[in-house]
């Protein structure tokens, strides 16, 4: 049996449900794999593991818990879904990630295997470590949502967006073309959920629009299956941060039933999202689009899904990660 004892800042928010503990407790069930979870390791706690598993880790206590589980021998494997180094200055973070850097250097170098959600991030990382960067795509996490269970209801003339006040400046650079659309599509809705964009909504008709406020991971998902918008936009502003994003939205959104139109980034353009030179060609496209081809659109993602990122097919590369500590 293999115990980990698992570093997880925040063990039940998204972050963990794609990265952290929504991947792993699958996995120790179905393995010989005990998970020890703490948001704070004691010295006792890393004395009964085997490997410390830390997700996202950027501060100083991250580093003595990481020194201290070296000195009672145990392997280090640490995880990110974003690019730590390059958080942009509009990020409500920067100022917080922008001090850490030399601090998430020095984990790099004292990690004994890194897992990463995306080749951008890889790109970012691999000159400060010598560890073995594994790219683990986030996936449709299949044991809590079986593929045999997925219900789409019908759909609407609504465009859903969801995240948090830290993509405050990708909306606000799509301010002036998302109020455009609205005006010139006046028959479709709106849907902000998790932040309010007050620069945009107090622009757009308050019978077109709704903003809802963030939910437990659990909730929100059972919100998404139910609303039935046709699409879910994911405008992005260009920069390696944006870039090294990985595609949860679009991974979400198909499986509820809704197209997914980002802004025209190539990690975005792989999966289908984007094909033009512009999120607002891009939208405009969907917009116009009949009902046919947008679920022929949908399906055609959601059986790649099926195909390529299931969870329980992308758990083996952790699994691998877990035999070799």
């Amino acid at each position: 049996m293999k115990r980990l004892l698992c570093s997880i800042p925040v063990p039940d928010d998204s972050t963990s449900f794609y990265r952290a503990l929504g991947p792993l407790i699958p996995l120790s069930k179905e393995k010989d794999i005990e998970l020890i979870i703490s948001n704070k390791p004691s010295w006792s706690e890393t004395m009964a593991c085997d490997a410390l598993f830390l997700q996202r880790p950027s501060t100083e206590e991250d580093i003595e818990r990481i020194i201290i589980a070296k000195e009672y021998g145990k392997k280090i494997w640490v995880d990110f879904d974003d690019d730590l180094l390059h958080v942009p200055y509009g990020n409500q973070y920067f100022e917080r990630f922008d001090k850490a850097i030399p601090l998430v250097k020095l984990i790099l170098s004292l990690c004994d295997v890194i897992s990463v959600s995306t080749e951008q991030i890889k790109t970012s990382l691999i000159e400060f470590t010598k560890a073995p960067i594994e790219v683990i795509p986030n996936a449709h996490n299949d044991y809590a949502y079986p593929v045999d269970k997925r219900m789409v209801v019908p759909r609407k003339k609504t465009i859903m967006w969801r995240g948090g006040s830290s993509h405050a400046e990708d909306l606000l650079i799509h301010k002036d073309v998302i109020i455009e659309i609205a005006k010139g599509f006046p028959e479709w809705s709106w849907i902000f959920f998790g932040y309010n964009p007050w620069y945009i909504t107090q622009e757009l008709p308050k019978e077109s629009v709704a903003t809802w406020n963030a939910e437990p991971i659990d909730r929100y998902f059972g919100i998404l299956k139910s609303v039935g918008h046709a699409i879910t936009m994911v405008p992005l502003k260009d920069s390696l941060f944006n870039r090294a994003k990985s595609n949860c939205a679009w991974l979400e959104a198909t499986w509820a039933g809704a197209d997914t139109v980002s802004s025209s980034l190539p990690e975005w353009q792989a999966v289908g999202c984007a094909a033009k030179e512009s999120f607002k060609e891009n939208l405009e496209d969907a917009l116009t689009e009949n009902e046919t081809s947008r679920k022929e659109s949908v399906e055609e993602s959601w059986n790649y899904i099926k195909s390529t990122l299931l969870l329980s097919k992308v758990n083996e590369k952790r699994l691998e990660i877990i035999k070799s500590l």
